[in-house]
């Protein structure tokens, strides 16, 4: 269930430009990988927060982690705060991915800022048993990859100007790989044209796929439709921060020759 918290900034360190790594200690809530947080970047809730993916948590000891961009005011305030500091959170909020399938054989895809959000679900999938196989991409700088190796799973990487690993996006290192081995479900977190190429190799190798979109957030919990994203079936539109971030990639509508 959500709730408002006070936490205290544990830390707040810069790992690559313009992104940072904050862990927040507070009360103890139940988050899952895929769900996200509020947080009032100045401590006070008459400021307008920021919707920020859980990295990791640690619910038995009330710590939690985001990695971020700061790339606007209320992110540029986030990531001027020092340990220490007090910072309000509401969380956990959104649906997050679903629990594992036993012997399950996941490929997890990510790009840019939807890397981190993945590095979680990759820790408990392969917890659990999981075959994982995880795809990211990014422009230069990549980031978190000793953590995501320490998890045991499979990883490749791709940069988009060839200075490390594949060259390219991680939707076309993934396609590469798609047919050996088989995967039985297909995860991704990223930009939408990442989404729906990621949704399009799964549909062509008969596998589920589940997408955490990336969609402006205003309220976080579903009162202002900034977020709505466009769906099948009777509900034209659903809301990204109350029926998402994670949705099931057929429930989407892509556009267009987006997939394929």
């Amino acid at each position: 269930m959500k709730r408002y918290f006070d936490g205290i900034v544990h830390r707040n360190k810069r790992i690559a430009p313009g992104v940072f790594d904050m862990t927040v200690a507070g009360e103890a809530v139940a988050a899952r990988p895929g769900q996200f947080a509020m947080l009032y970047p100045g401590g006070d809730s008459r400021l307008l927060p920021r919707p920020i993916s859980f990295c990791g948590a640690d619910e038995k000891n009330g710590l939690y982690r985001f990695v971020y961009q700061a790339a606007g005011g209320g992110t540029t305030l986030l990531a001027a705060l020092e340990p220490g500091r007090t910072i309000r959170a509401l969380a956990p909020l959104g649906n997050g991915f679903p629990e594992t399938r036993p012997g399950e054989r996941a490929a997890i895809i990510g790009g840019g800022l939807g890397v981190p959000p993945l590095l979680w679900l990759t820790r408990s999938r392969a917890a659990s048993g999981a075959e994982v196989s995880v795809f990211l991409g990014f422009r230069s700088d990549p980031i978190l990859l000793r953590e995501f190796a320490e998890t045991g799973a499979g990883v490749s990487v791709s940069t988009d100007d060839g200075s490390m690993g594949f060259h390219g996006n991680a939707a076309d290192m993934f396609e590469n790989f798609a047919d050996e081995p088989a995967f039985d479900t297909v995860y991704a977190c990223g930009p939408k044209p990442l989404l729906a190429r990621a949704a399009g190799i799964a549909e062509k190798i008969r596998a589920a796929c589940y997408v955490s979109v990336e969609e402006r957030m205003a309220c976080g919990v579903g009162a202002c439709y900034c977020c709505a994203v466009e769906t099948r079936g009777e509900t034209k539109y659903r809301k990204c921060c109350a029926d998402g971030p994670v949705f099931d990639a057929k429930e989407l509508v892509w556009g267009a020759g987006a997939v394929g």
